[in-house]
């Protein structure tokens, strides 16, 4: 009996051991399925944590002001053009779209701007993780599994990324676009269909609406499908569906009468021609690849750049010792490593042979992906190192010593990543002068763009803060703000901020011009608030004493100085100037009796240049409109000279019909909140006795000879008097005329 009954208790003790076994091999199942979920959230929370913190230390340069103040158009969009702005500049809209969401619940520009930015770096991290997960595959499952995480982590402390995922340009977008066409190549090649074949289709719709450097990466898709998938070049048809997909997108620019504006915005600007190119011009090439060479060291830093490249040699080397098990339809590891590299090295080639003039953030998408080897190469030598724990050994010590090897180079590594990476990050968010931008002197480097040139914002708060306090001071009138015409900083950033701000009045000029000269012969909404006594402010940043300042100070020698403030290292400033200037004639300014042609026109002012003239010459008008809608009807403006002081009749001595702004500026075309400045030089007849006569305005439909009814904002009509004595400016007779004021004949 004895012997059974211990043989009883050994089969309990094992079956109790078994349990215990499988509840403890259940648990850690259950906890490594979760480890993901915890990476992710903590790389999330890393990530927003470096990206968030101090958004707005970095003052607003050159270019995120025009991107912003493009989609603050796209937000208050009134018709096709303004959601088609970018193409002014010869760019593509998409960012500016995106930045609307930001921009209609974030009050600072800046930070809606930046935070677009953020949001396309957060997908970014996701398309990191799955495009190394993908492309680490080969070498085995558990190299797989941690190459997405590390490189979501590489991406998240990069400085490549930090940098460009804190401000508003086009950069991380475009990597957003290369990651999603590599990826969604990779998903159609592995088994072609229709519905892989449309995701593909919209990531290049996403790169062609971009930027059109993109087409670096989009001619690759064929290359990566081939390369990953051999057997899919069979449906090259589908393949090339999904391109047809992005033309279409890219056909919506051609709504815009402007879109030929793209050629020379993204090629003829900074692009080499084929002819250009075929003269071999070296010296240029040099100066690109040396320019890009400095781009990597900066931005990716010396530990991680020679850790990608020594990741990407090894991937075309030997299998590894414990990489578990491929899944049965993946690729080789050769052809992994040619993806990869073919994704690196063909952009940057493209980039050193024909770009005619190159800014470190052209290349950001083709740094970002020097991680994914880097990515790869770490899970490999993880997946080594683990071969060195308890009960996972390898019985080849040779194998053994090389993994040691191996796990202590990488661990190296990663602690001088993570110690390089730092050194840029803490001073850019805490003090971004003192960060190691690049800064080579012989290009237009990013210290010389960012932090001490025209581009650079610095000053831009304390400019805006003046004059918001100047708009304060004068409710009744506002301010009028004038830059030069030239495109950045700072008419962009001030019209980013300023564009729909209430009691500011934007404006520019030709710097080659006075700016009292601008005002008087180029009637707009702002020659019109500064005629009614609205402060007129001038704002410019150059160097000190430098050709803008000077010509300015030339043309404008009256211009008071009120702010003067230099940017880090002084080689630029921010200036402020009032300008002193007398209208040619004064405006006048109808108040409740607005007149209101055809129920939506109003009638806002006028200005009468000439009150007095002789038989022969002109008598010249400046009508203000507004509408409150977009108009369906052509209408033509009349502007007459008339004798008598009847409420109808009179005799017409002088008239000028015309459609507004001489033709050019059409009524069907007018969108609500315009405002439209319309001259009229009305020519009185040889002979025409001297005496005072009635200036009266009003539209009709040449179509159909109807004038259109005049009433007045307030309802009250504006009378005519009865007594035979002069109307009020703005009065409005019985023919649906609006009486201005009375011109004399000489």
């Amino acid at each position: 009996m004895f012997p059974r009954q211990v043989t009883q208790v050994m089969t309990v003790d094992r079956r109790a051991d078994q349990s215990l076994a499988s509840t403890s091999t259940g648990t850690r199942r259950e906890l490594v399925g979760r480890l993901p979920v915890v990476v992710a959230i903590l790389l999330g929370a890393t990530y927003l944590g470096i990206r968030l913190a101090n958004l707005g230390s970095l003052p607003m340069v050159s270019d995120e002001g025009t991107y912003i103040d493009w989609g603050v158009r796209a937000w208050h969009a009134r018709d096709l053009s303004d959601w088609l702005a970018s193409l002014e500049d010869g760019k593509q809209p998409l960012l500016a779209w995106l930045m609307i969401p930001f921009l209609s619940v974030i009050p600072d520009r800046l930070i809606a701007g930046r935070m677009t930015s953020i949001a396309c770096g957060a997908v970014n991290v996701a398309l990191m993780w799955l495009v190394a997960s993908r492309l680490g595959e080969p070498w085995g499952q558990r190299t797989s599994r941690l190459a997405g995480p590390i490189a979501g982590a590489l991406y998240v402390i990069a400085p490549v990324a930090v940098v460009h995922d804190r401000m508003a340009l086009y950069d991380t977008l475009v990597t957003t676009a290369s990651l999603l066409v590599l990826l969604t190549t990779i998903h159609w090649s592995e088994r072609p269909g229709w519905m892989r074949m449309i995701l593909v289709g919209f990531a290049i719709a996403i790169s062609v609406l971009t930027k059109l450097s993109a087409l670096f990466f989009v001619g690759l898709v064929p290359a990566v499908a081939i390369a990953w998938n051999p057997t899919s070049r069979k449906q090259w048809w589908q393949l090339a569906q999904a391109g047809f997909i992005g033309a279409g997108a890219y056909s919506i620019l051609y709504l815009s009468p402007i879109v030929d504006n793209l050629a020379n915005g993204n090629f003829g600007r900074y692009s080499l021609t084929f002819t250009e190119v075929m003269n071999f011009p070296f010296t240029l090439w040099w100066a690109n690849a040396e320019f890009v060479a400095g781009t990597l060291t900066t931005y990716i830093g010396l530990p991680l750049l020679l850790a990608s490249v020594a990741a990407l040699i090894s991937m075309f080397g030997q299998a590894d010792s414990d990489a578990g098990r491929a899944p049965p339809t993946t690729t080789s590891r050769g052809r992994s490593a040619f993806i990869i590299a073919v994704w690196i090295l063909v952009p940057v080639a493209a980039f050193v042979l024909t770009a005619k003039l190159i800014y470190s953030r052209y290349v950001v998408f083709v740094l970002i992906s020097t991680l994914i080897p880097t990515a790869i190469g770490a899970a490999r030598a993880a997946v080594s190192w683990r071969s060195l724990l308890p009960n996972t050994g390898t019985p080849d010590p040779t194998r053994r010593l090389g993994n040691v090897l191996q796990a202590s180079i990488w661990s190296l590594w990663a602690c001088s990543i993570v110690v390089s990476c730092s050194t840029f990050i803490w001073p850019l968010i805490n003090a971004p002068a003192e960060a190691p931008w690049m800064n080579d002197r012989r290009y237009i480097t990013d210290r010389f763009q960012y932090i001490e040139s025209n581009y650079a914002g610095y000053g831009l708060a304390e400019l805006l803060a003046f004059l918001e306090k100047s708009r304060s001071e004068h409710p009744e009138t506002g301010i009028v703000v004038i830059t030069r015409t030239a495109t950045g900083m700072p008419r962009d950033a001030i019209f980013a901020y300023l564009r729909d701000h209430p009691g500011v009045t934007l404006g520019y000029v030709d710097e080659t011009r006075a700016v009292g000269d601008r005002l008087s012969t180029e009637p707009d909404r702002a020659s019109f608030q500064a005629g009614r006594g609205a402060p007129i402010y001038y704002a410019l940043t150059d160097a000190p004493g430098g050709e803008q300042e000077r010509r300015f100070a030339m043309l404008n020698p009256t211009a008071h100085l009120l702010l003067d403030i230099p940017k880090p290292g002084d080689h630029s400033r921010f200036k402020l100037f009032q300008i002193n200037w007398t209208p040619p004639a004064p405006d006048n300014v109808f108040s409740g009796t607005t007149p209101v042609i055809d129920t939506s026109i109003r009638l806002e002012g006028f200005r009468l240049d000439t009150p007095k003239v002789r038989a022969g010459s002109d008598a010249r008008v400046v009508l203000y409109w507004t509408t409150k809608q977009g108009l369906a009807k052509d209408l033509t403006v009349f502007a007459h000279l008339i004798s008598g002081a009847a409420p109808t009749g009179g005799v017409r001595v002088a008239q000028r019909d015309s459609r507004p702004g001489n033709g050019a500026q059409p009524t069907t075309g007018w969108r609500p909140g315009d405002f439209i400045a319309d001259r009229y030089d009305i020519r009185v007849p040889m002979g025409t006795p001297p005496g005072t006569y009635r200036l009266v305005v009003g539209m009709y439909d040449l179509a159909t000879m109807e004038r259109m009814a005049a009433t007045t904002a307030d309802g009250s009509g504006a009378s005519w008097p009865t007594d035979g004595t002069r109307p009020k400016s703005g009065a409005i007779d019985g023919e649906n005329r609006v009486y201005l004021g009375d011109v004399t004949v000489e």
